[in-house]
């Protein structure tokens, strides 16, 4: 999983690493935030991705969907909601600060997800957090290749730390067990 990181951590920065940063013509103040959204419409006011951009029509709407959810979810998963979410604020830091294409925002966006998720606790998270965090997504048939990567990926990786013992409990060890016709005690995924 160190490998893993490692990658992911490069091509976060990647589109930002190949050149000097302009500032932005307009600068903002763009500040990551554990308890809010005001980032990503501070990003779309100096990116301009429009409303089927990454800020303004993918992350934000989910952020503000999140925040609105948060008492349903137990303690650990408002923590990991928190730290998930200034997690990918940080990794769109650079791109609040210098010239930064809308794709490459997307791009980075898309990539933290997978490292934000891992490091935050995602797979350790009490099955009912993670049904809620899917509900909240809306997941259907109608799901992006895209989000279908990003989910596949982090599944293998929570699987992996599993076996490999760096994580214990949540939802992944009723995957992993149910997968492998265990029983894991558990009457729901909760």
């Amino acid at each position: 999983m160190r490998c893993f990181g490692a990658v992911v951590a490069l091509l976060v920065t990647l589109p930002f690493a190949t050149a000097d940063c302009i500032p932005w013509p307009k600068p903002q103040t763009c500040t990551p935030s554990k308890s809010g959204c005001a980032f990503w419409p501070c990003l779309e006011s100096v990116a301009h991705c429009g409303p089927n951009g990454y800020p303004a029509g993918y992350i934000n709407p989910v952020c503000e969907s999140l925040q609105a959810k948060l008492p349903q979810f137990t303690r650990a998963g408002r923590r990991w909601i928190a730290d998930m979410g200034y997690c990918i604020m940080e990794a769109q830091v650079p791109a609040s600060q210098c010239q930064t294409s809308c794709e490459d925002i997307l791009a980075v966006g898309w990539t933290s997800h997978i490292e934000c998720f891992l490091k935050t606790g995602f797979c350790t998270l009490p099955g009912n957090d993670l049904k809620i965090f899917m509900q909240t997504l809306g997941l259907d048939l109608t799901v992006s290749d895209t989000i279908l990567d990003l989910a596949s990926s982090t599944l293998q990786e929570c699987v992996a730390a599993f076996k490999n013992g760096t994580i214990h409990g949540g939802w992944v060890e009723w995957v992993v067990k149910t997968l492998n016709g265990g029983s894991s005690g558990y009457a729901t995924l909760g």
